[in-house]
């Protein structure tokens, strides 16, 4: 057995494969899939690491496995591996996005960077996903019945468990990590056993597969009595479900997820980062050993042949400002509004301190001051 078989990701992506084809066929939503829809999950795009296609799902598992094995493993199947890792989910009400808004690029890199700020400085790989909540309730953090609630799943090394919970609890203290609703877990951590490297990694490269419901419900004692307050007004408290996807909610999410990549989802950082870099040189060659994505052209069409080679560009600001001006974005999202947190207005900010930018600003105080007062009016 090899590691990439002992994550099974062949037999799981073989299922949501087959679950999708059934949605496209029963589902009363299949009317709204064009013919190019329909064509995306076919295995001649696979090359593309196309998020909803299942065939790059199993390349891009099988690449991230192999290097997984290597760094991990001495190149062995994931039943032993030779450091302390640890699986961390972390979720923000940041990330919660309507089902109908289109993530672009610049959308996702703020994701990106609003969910790995927490593991800045160490070494970790991970994946940015949706949890599809379909029946949120009056009181969550969330304005809307439904949300797609983007979070990422990692694998972190190079740091203690203490260390890691510490960072993550001091960050969750100062709300730059919520869950959706209060008494649910914004950050969780937990350290990888023996032998059970393989299933985590499958985790995280994962599609998207439930969907979630947050309910309220009367706080219970462990005896099963209700908690009340010094009124005798019994305590409540949110609780989440999950079930599989129905045909519907499948062709929802993939209608949300179409036009991106899993390259591009991908989250990485330290030693990861070399991990992630070969990952991405091997896994968008095709059978030919050319470097190929796909591009839609139109409605029905999609081009097949090797995209035009860009020429290169060189960056508008220095390494070191870059750094600067993404502090300072981070500085300012915490000094708005509560109301204004949301991932409309956080693009808005980082266009403004982009302009700033190429206003001559260069001050972290006065880019900081900039876009507060951007981020002061929400994004409509």
């Amino acid at each position: 057995m090899t590691f990439y078989r002992n994550t099974r990701i062949e037999y799981w992506q073989s299922r949501q494969h087959s679950a999708l084809q059934r949605a496209f066929q029963q589902s009363p939503k299949r009317h709204s899939l064009s013919r190019g829809d329909r064509e995306l999950p076919k295995p001649k795009f696979r090359s593309d690491l196309l998020a909803v296609n299942s065939f790059s799902r199993r390349i891009w598992g099988e690449v991230l496995s192999r290097e997984l094995s290597r760094l991990f493993c001495d190149g062995g199947d994931g039943t032993t591996h030779n450091q302390d890792l640890y699986f961390v989910s972390l979720m923000d009400i940041t990330c919660a996005w309507s089902p109908e808004d289109r993530l672009t690029d610049a959308d996702l890199e703020v994701i990106k960077n609003r969910l790995r700020h927490g593991l800045r400085e160490f070494s970790c790989f991970g994946m940015v996903e949706p949890a599809y909540y379909v029946n949120l309730q009056q009181g969550v953090r969330y304005d809307g019945k439904r949300s797609l609630f983007w979070h990422l799943h990692a694998l972190v090394w190079g740091v203690s468990h203490k260390e890691l919970k510490k960072r993550l609890r001091k960050l969750v203290k100062a709300g730059r990590y919520a869950a959706i609703a209060d008494g649910l877990d914004a950050t969780h951590t937990r350290k990888i056993k023996q032998g059970r490297l393989p299933t985590h990694s499958a985790y995280i490269l994962k599609s998207p597969c439930k969907t979630y419901r947050v309910s309220v419900r009367d706080r219970e004692d462990e005896l099963g009595r209700p908690i009340t307050n010094a009124d005798g007004i019994v305590l409540q408290q949110f609780k989440q479900g999950k079930a599989d996807l129905r045909h519907g909610d499948r062709i929802m999410i993939f209608h949300a997820m179409k036009h991106l990549h899993l390259d591009r989802l991908a989250v990485a950082g330290g030693q990861g980062a070399k991990l992630l870099k070969t990952a991405k040189r091997v896994a968008l060659k095709d059978e030919t050993g050319r470097h190929r994505r796909v591009t839609r052209t139109d409605d029905t069409a999609w081009a097949t042949q090797e995209a035009p080679k860009m020429p290169q560009i060189k960056p508008a600001f220095a390494p070191d400002f870059v750094n600067t001006m993404r502090w300072a974005l981070d500085a300012a999202s915490d000094r708005v509004p509560a109301t204004s947190r949301t991932p409309a207005t956080k693009a808005k900010m980082a266009q403004r301190i982009v302009r700033s930018a190429h206003e001559g600003i260069t001050d972290a105080q006065l880019l900081v001051a900039a876009v507060v007062a951007e981020g002061m009016a929400p994004a409509q």
